[in-house]
């Protein structure tokens, strides 16, 4: 069962389904950049972005944070570790198996109440993981 290919429903009952603004599946590096640098743009009009973040990516390589709940926030977290590794997947062209980022921005923003100014942050981040689940990971696309 794919959280993607189905849409997320919400435990308040939001339906995710980024399906419903792209019919076709954006598995080609250059969508999947336009979708990474789409996440920033919207971080920051939504002041999710920090003008000055920590060096969360390096703390991640050595081994001392291990998974993005040890980040101060989801949002450094998006920031300083999911953008530049995805980045670094565009341009090398490898890509994990899957993705399930827009999965956690649900959780993460879905609560009660919802966080209303990051459900387009949510929808930008499931489509990230349909594109890339739709890769199949690893190996290289143009």
């Amino acid at each position: 069962f794919s959280v993607l290919s189905h849409g997320f429903e919400s435990r308040t009952g939001y339906h995710f389904s980024p399906s419903a603004r792209r019919r076709l599946p954006m598995t080609n590096t250059h969508d999947i950049a336009a979708l990474l640098d789409a996440v920033e743009a919207e971080m920051k009009a939504i002041g999710f972005w920090d003008d000055d973040p920590p060096d969360l990516l390096a703390r991640f390589e050595s081994g001392e944070l291990a998974s993005y709940d040890q980040a101060p926030t989801f949002e450094l977290w998006l920031q300083c570790v999911f953008l530049p590794r995805a980045r670094k997947a565009v341009a090398t062209g490898v890509f994990p198996a899957s993705s399930n980022v827009g999965v956690l921005a649900a959780e993460r923003y879905d609560g009660d109440p919802p966080v209303d100014e990051a459900l387009d942050l949510t929808d930008i981040l499931l489509e990230f993981d349909e594109a890339v689940n739709a890769r199949g990971g690893g190996g290289t696309r143009p």
